[in-house]
């Protein structure tokens, strides 16, 4: 029975870890993107190639 019950508890692990990276991948990560070709000003000089 405990062993059932270790189980039952993994696969929901594995479950909810699954659900989560998904909704990573296809939501989360989208959103990280940076825009390419980004110019960034240090001491007001800007630097095209960073």
């Amino acid at each position: 029975m405990k062993n059932r019950k270790k189980l039952v508890i993994t696969l929901i692990g594995v479950i909810v870890l699954g659900i989560g990276l998904f909704v990573y991948q296809t939501f989360i990560k989208k959103q990280l993107h940076f825009k390419e070709n980004m110019t960034v000003e240090i001491n007001g000089k800007f630097n095209p190639n960073s």
